[in-house]
């Protein structure tokens, strides 16, 4: 499995560079209103969403203060995971598994390189910090994938293709009358088959080109742009 560590999100909507975000079994952001902190949660869901459909928006997403410069290709969110069954991980790939220190196995130190290296040309890993792989999405919806502490010759597909089963799918609760009360995941899939995705789809549209400008941008802040996100967004 894959444990999140750290994410960061660039150009969407109000937030240009958040920076990395550390991220524990409980993360709380803290800020005034409009600050960001609901754009940072949006942008981590889209990144690997619950509802596969969801993506950015270019058109919706891209902050207003840098409208000339947009581009598709532009990463909205990357996110840092450690790979936490690394044996798992590395049999997927075809190398052989993380051997044991030579303290631990009572090997010298040649000996453990000689399994680090049975045949000539393997991976190179490094074996003193934990394996990690960098997930990025763009606005087009292109996925990229960096591998950390593993380098060298590995079946690059291979990886991606085992962190697309193992990655965790991302949740975003974003409805106002719900605070407080406990919500099941059946409860959110049910949601989806209540509402049929084209309809909610249509709304979301009829919303987005009630709120454009004269330039073609969005308006998101006025107090009517608010009240009718409140009343479409229930989970997306």
């Amino acid at each position: 499995m894959l444990k999140l560590i750290e994410f960061k999100v660039t150009n969407f909507r109000n937030v240009i560079d958040s920076g990395w975000i550390r991220v524990g079994t409980i993360t709380a952001l803290i800020g005034p209103n409009e600050s960001g902190k609901s754009n940072l949660c949006e942008a981590l869901y889209r990144l690997w969403p619950f509802d596969e459909q969801s993506s950015y928006d270019l058109d919706f997403d891209w902050p207003l203060d840098k409208w000339e410069e947009k581009d598709p290709e532009t990463v909205v969110c990357s996110a840092r995971f450690a790979i936490q069954d690394e044996s798992g991980f590395l049999n997927a790939i075809g190398l052989p598994p993380k051997p044991a220190s030579a303290e631990d196995s009572g090997q010298s130190s040649e000996d453990v390189q000689a399994t680090i290296n049975p045949r000539p040309g393997p991976s190179k890993l490094n074996h003193k910090e934990p394996m990690r792989v960098v997930v990025e999405r763009d606005y087009d919806g292109e996925y990229s994938f960096t591998f950390e502490n593993l380098s060298g010759e590995f079946d690059k597909q291979k990886a991606e293709d085992w962190v697309e089963n193992e990655i965790p799918h991302f949740v975003y609760i974003h409805e106002y009358d719900i605070s407080g009360q406990q919500i099941e995941l059946p409860h959110l899939a049910q949601r989806l088959k209540d509402v049929k995705w084209d309809e909610f789809k249509s709304r979301r549209a009829d919303y987005k080109n009630n709120t454009r400008s004269s330039e073609g941008r969005y308006i998101r802040f006025s107090e009517e742009s608010r009240n009718t996100r409140r009343s479409h967004s229930t989970f997306f």
